[in-house]
């Protein structure tokens, strides 16, 4: 897991029972963003530090390499999922536009289907 403030971190667990994808996943959690902004500072809003001391004094709930595993499988999947959900939606509304506009412009025609009316 790589960290890039203005210097180049390199993250390694001092044991085999951390999961880097479990690692990526707290980092990127706001809980955690909010807490290292708070440790930030800097004169420039673009130009914020962050001590390596700093990064390295915080805390997390750690559950057995089991359970980081399983749980960063299934938010990975749930990601792709919603990725791919975000990707289908797009190429809807590019679609549904492209319609309508043949509608409107005349270049596409609806056929209605013929209301019954029973007596």
């Amino acid at each position: 897991c790589l960290f890039l403030p203005d210097k180049l971190w390199q993250l390694q667990p001092v044991s085999s029972d951390i999961h880097m994808q479990w690692i990526s996943i707290w980092l990127s959690m706001k809980s955690t963003r909010l807490k290292l902004s708070s440790f930030a500072t800097g004169s420039s809003g673009s130009m914020k530090n962050i001590s390596q001391d700093q990064l390295l004094s915080m805390q997390l709930a750690l559950p057995s390499y089991k359970q980081q595993r399983r749980i960063a499988e299934e938010i990975s999947y749930w990601s792709q999922a919603s990725s791919n959900f975000r990707k289908q939606a797009k190429a809807l509304t590019a679609e549904k536009r492209a319609l309508m506009a043949g509608l409107l412009t005349g270049q596409r025609h609806v056929r209605l289907p013929e209301a019954k009316v029973t007596p």
